[in-house]
């Protein structure tokens, strides 16, 4: 059972920690793989959405381009034909040598030769057309201004027809006709509702403006509706039932989708949360990518011709779908991981049930040695290490059966050994009782063996003997002691009271050197303090004289700047004088410069037509001559104010010199005053100094006496001191001798 438990304890042991060491690495892999499998994945979709996504822009900028396109052509056309200025009351007006039936008869064409196209129109400014809205005015299809406006549109029953345009001068609801008038460039319009033979539709309208010679004449414009569009992004979208693609325009509104069509024509703020943001996207024409709610969303611009304003196409998918393959991939390594850990562990099982079998046979053998069968082996046959530990293991039972053996002879020497040792031990032990209740008289008899217990027992004899000679000769000493310790007492009595009058006499005299010593150091403090301020003195005087040698320098420093100064002013006063010299020159170019301009104006006026550039450039460099001629003026005026200030400027240095010679000199007077104090202040100081010296040789003198007296004083106290312990020594010898007589009683000596 216990061969079975310990087994059992290594095997499970050993598959435990390695099975969770290979879980542990077997998670961590699959966990990887997992991860980048998924990352791989969002990334090889994001890219397709990306390609898918630019496809369908492309479709879409394909399809609402052939709109565009035949607004542009009809622009550019009307535009060019034929077109010429007049000049009238309401401005300019213009003829493009086309009728207002002709191009009706082309927005008709147009109009049923394309059946995505909902309408064609073209509208004009006022006699921008033909100059003849006077004629047309209230005449159908035109409205009260007679401007030519026509609208041919395709209602639901597939008729053709033209009909009125209605709002184009309201901000919003004609920003088919504001926009391209305010931009004067192609535009596309958000989709919007509009009557089309009575019945309201979703369009929008790719607008381009006709412009002439830099003037907006007026505009033609494709409608498109959304239906069209809604079929546009239902055949391009590349994840049917998967992905929600949006057709989002520039202002954010869903022109068509391939989700609810309840959706198309409201603004994207009811599918996206961060909708600010993405608007911002579509605006800018940015391609955008981010995954965002569980979903990738994707915004890839859809840039029309010449507008301003690209649209966008949104794809919605939902990242489990692209992540499905990954995840099916992941669960099937994760099964596959599970399957081998399981294998693995089942073989390590095995694997640690052959380990751990020899084990348990030297388990089993040790089991048995502990209870005390010394005659167990280990029986292993294996060629391994267990098989060598089991060799050592048996090798080490054999030795202990050896050593077992040999104790239990010594363990019957021993006890022999114990039986003398305490016969002989218990006699002594009664021997020493009796020498402990001060019997003298008695002796141990040794064993006969020669030991070291035969030598003790001889031994405790001889120390018996020993202490009986010396407790006699104790007894004789006590009494001698006694009549001595009495004799010493009454001496150091009388001792001790003349120490006492020793110490009141030294006492007194050591106050009358302590006063002394006192009135002599005070002395000396003075004579110190003195030496110190004349010591200060001579520093404050030698500070002085550095001070008034560094004066003296610096006045000299300054009479040097002053003279250096003197001399750049002059130099300062003859460049002014030379740039007057450049000055004239200067005024001598500009009048040969104005001569040589008249001239030119008289060769000019002479040549005519031809030479009218010339006069211009004479005339110029005549100007130029005359903006010398006053710069130079006021450029000589400046000089002269500099040439007064700089003769000012060299009678103060030279005033300036004077006045430094004086300083320096007065700073050498003071300096010669300031080292004779300097040398009286030295000699009072060496005066004062030997006072000090004299004062503290007399301090030092007066010091000697006072430790002199100190010592003696001590002297005398110790001595006091050690007659009295004399004393209490003569009185503890005495009552020490009574104690050691009373002891050596108790011992029976006879």
């Amino acid at each position: 059972m216990a061969q079975f438990r310990v087994r059992s304890s290594i095997k499970v042991k050993i598959v435990l920690w390695v099975g969770i060491c290979m879980l542990f690495t077997c998670g961590l892999i699959v966990a990887y793989a997992a991860v980048t499998q998924r990352r791989i994945a969002l990334e090889t979709a994001e890219k397709a959405v990306l390609a898918d996504g630019e496809a369908m822009a492309n479709f879409i900028k394909a399809k609402l381009e052939v709109p565009l396109d035949a607004a542009r052509t009809l622009a550019q056309a009307f535009s060019s034909v034929g077109m010429r200025e007049n000049e009238s009351k309401n401005g300019p007006t213009g003829d493009t040598g086309l009728t207002r039936e002709q191009v009706n008869g082309i927005l008709r064409s147009i109009t049923e030769k394309n059946p995505e196209f909902i309408g064609t129109y073209t509208l004009w400014e006022p006699d921008a057309f033909d100059s003849k809205d006077e004629q047309f005015k209230s005449r159908f299809p035109y409205d009260a201004t007679g401007r030519f406006i026509a609208y041919w549109n395709r209602g639901s029953s597939g008729e053709i027809r033209i009909e009125t345009p209605e709002g184009y001068e309201v901000q919003g609801v004609g920003d088919y006709y504001q926009l391209p008038k305010k931009r004067q460039r192609e535009c596309i319009i958000e989709p919007y509702l509009y009557p089309v033979q009575g019945k309201e539709v979703l369009m929008t309208s790719l607008v381009a403006p006709i412009i002439t010679k830099g003037l907006f004449r007026g505009i033609v414009g494709v409608d498109v509706g959304v239906k069209a569009l809604q079929s546009h992004v239902e055949k391009s979208n590349p994840y049917p039932e998967k992905a929600t693609v949006n057709l989002i325009s520039y202002g954010g509104i869903i022109a068509a989708t391939s989700g609810e069509n309840q959706d198309i024509g409201v603004h994207m703020r009811k599918l996206h949360k961060d909708w600010e943001e993405d608007l911002g996207y579509i605006q800018a024409g940015k391609t955008t990518i981010e995954l965002d709610e569980g979903r990738i969303a994707a915004f890839i611009p859809v840039q029309f011709g010449r507008t301003q304003t690209p649209w966008s196409i949104n794809i919605n998918l939902p990242i489990r779908v692209l992540t499905e393959k990954a995840t099916r991939l992941m669960w099937r390594m994760i099964i596959i991981g599970v399957v081998l850990t399981a294998l693995a562990l089942f073989l390590l099982w095995v694997v640690a049930a052959r380990i751990g079998r020899p084990i348990g046979a030297l388990t089993e053998a040790a089991e048995k040695i502990s209870a005390g069968d010394l005659d167990a082996t280990a029986r292993v046959d294996a060629k391994d290490e267990t098989g060598m530990l089991a060799d050592s293991f048996n090798r080490m039972v054999q030795n202990l059966r050896e050593m077992t053996r040999e104790v239990e002879h010594r363990a019957e020497a021993d006890r022999t050994t114990k039986q003398y040792l305490e016969s002989t031990v218990k006699a002594y032990v009664t021997f020493v009782e009796a020498v402990g209740r001060g019997d003298l008289t008695t002796e141990v008899t040794p064993p006969d063996k020669e030991d070291e217990l035969n030598a003790l027992g001889n031994h405790l004899n001889q120390m018996t003997r020993n202490l009986k000679e010396m407790a006699i000769q104790v007894s004789q000493g006590v009494q001698n002691m006694t009549s001595a310790t009495a004799e010493i007492l009454a001496a150091t009595q009388e001792q001790a009271a003349t120490a006492s009058e020793q110490a009141a006499s030294v006492n007194q005299t050591s106050s009358t050197v302590d006063q002394a010593r006192q009135t002599a150091r005070q002395s000396s403090e003075r004579s110190r303090q003195v030496a110190e301020m004349a010591k200060e003195s001579m520093s404050e005087a030698a500070l002085g004289l550095r001070a008034v040698g560094e004066t003296s320098a610096g006045v000299n420093s300054i009479k040097e700047q002053v003279a250096s100064i003197a001399e750049n002013i002059l130099a300062l006063s003859e460049q002014t004088q030379q740039i007057g010299e450049i000055i004239e020159t200067v005024n001598d170019i500009a009048d040969q410069s104005n001569l040589l301009a008249l001239n030119a104006t008289i060769e000019a006026a002479r040549a005519g037509e031809a030479g009218k550039g010339f006069a211009v450039v004479a005339g110029e460099v005549s100007s130029l001559a005359d903006q010398s001629r006053a710069a130079t003026a006021k450029v000589r005026e400046i000089l002269g104010e500099i040439q007064k200030s700089t003769n000012t400027a060299v009678m103060v240095t030279e005033e300036g010199t004077k006045r430094a010679d004086a300083g320096a000199k007065q700073a050498e007077k003071a300096g010669a005053a300031i080292h004779a104090i300097n040398e009286n202040v030295k000699k009072v100081t060496q005066t004062i100094s030997q006072i000090a010296v004299s004062n503290q040789e007399q301090l030092a003198g007066m010091d000697q006496i006072s430790n002199a007296m100190e010592s003696i004083n001590q002297a005398t106290g110790q001595t006091e001191e050690g007659t009295r312990q004399v004393e209490e020594s003569a009185r503890n010898l005495n009552a020490l001798a009574e104690q050691l007589k009373g002891i050596v009683s108790r011992y029976r000596l006879n």
